[in-house]
């Protein structure tokens, strides 16, 4: 069985949704090709926003989920969201939250063909 036909429903509608934002704002002739992005759906809206410059690679995941939290601070509940971001030169970093810990997802980029090849991080089954 594939581990992604346990999601609920609304986790593989955010996946479809997300993957398709974060490969959309990809630019495969850029290093990296994609800066830190964060998706945010409250009442029915999507708003994205984008850390540019991104941070240095060894820093990218500590400064990425700190301005997450800056971003998210300002609401009174957290709202369904994922962070975006690559990870290691050739890897892209997808979470989707909730779950409250997220489920976090590897993409290998594909310069060459332009496009991401998604799957599911081994902690997160």
């Amino acid at each position: 069985m594939n581990i992604q036909d346990s999601f609920s429903p609304e986790l593989r509608r955010q996946l479809v949704v997300y993957r398709g934002i974060i490969e959309a704002g990809c630019n495969f002739s850029w290093v990296p090709p994609l800066r830190p992005t964060l998706i945010i759906e409250a009442q029915g809206e999507i708003s994205v926003a984008v850390l540019d410059p991104p941070p240095e690679m060894d820093e990218v995941f500590e400064v990425v989920m700190q301005w997450k939290q800056a971003v998210l601070d300002d609401r009174e509940e957290i709202p369904p969201h994922c962070v975006g971001f690559v990870s290691r030169p050739g890897e892209m970093t997808l979470g989707v939250f909730p779950p409250t810990n997220g489920t976090w997802f590897s993409g290998h980029i594909d310069s060459a063909a332009g496009k991401i090849e998604w799957t599911l991080n081994d902690e997160a089954k």
